[in-house]
């Protein structure tokens, strides 16, 4: 990206070790005792940043990605969610039912997709997708995947196999 020539301006190093003071002068100037590690990168006279359009992100967007993320804990409930968000219980469901979600359904819906990729594309046990997709009841897990998918995790999985 620079070049193998390169040399930057300035160094600046964390260690106040009196051994980092061997440093190549190719370094720049080094200043040591930093409370952060940083080089300074000469940039040629005609160099302007990059401009991007960032995007403000969409609230549901980034809340429904969070959710994917972690609902596969066994402690992942409306209450500690809305804490990790900044927010009260109640201003996260009504943020949701605007977009006309409930967040438990979510939740089961993120654990039962990952579960269905589980039993699809690995070898692991019904148990132990149940454990991984954050149930602590193997009853519940086959409970809850029977009502959404309307077959067992163990029937669904030999269904794939048949094709």
């Amino acid at each position: 990206m620079l070049g193998d020539k390169w040399t930057p301006n300035e160094s600046r190093l964390i260690s106040s070790n009196s051994g980092a003071r061997k440093i190549p002068a190719r370094f720049g100037k080094v200043t040591l005792g930093c409370e952060y590690g940083a080089i300074q990168v000469p940039l040629e006279a005609h160099y302007r940043p990059l401009q991007f359009d960032v995007a403000q992100p969409d609230w549901f967007e980034s809340v429904s990605a969070l959710v994917i993320s972690y609902s596969c804990l066994p402690w992942f409930n409306i209450d500690w969610f809305a804490q990790a968000l900044g927010m009260t219980r109640r201003t996260l469901q009504r943020n949701l039912k605007a977009r006309g979600l409930v967040f438990k359904q979510m939740k089961e819906q993120a654990r039962l997709h990952k579960a269905m990729e589980l039993l699809a594309y690995t070898d692991l046990s019904v148990a132990e997708i149940s454990w991984q997709v954050g149930y602590t009841d193997l009853s519940n897990f086959n409970r809850a995947f029977k009502k959404r998918c309307g077959i067992t995790p163990a029937n669904y999985r030999n269904s794939l196999l048949e094709r």
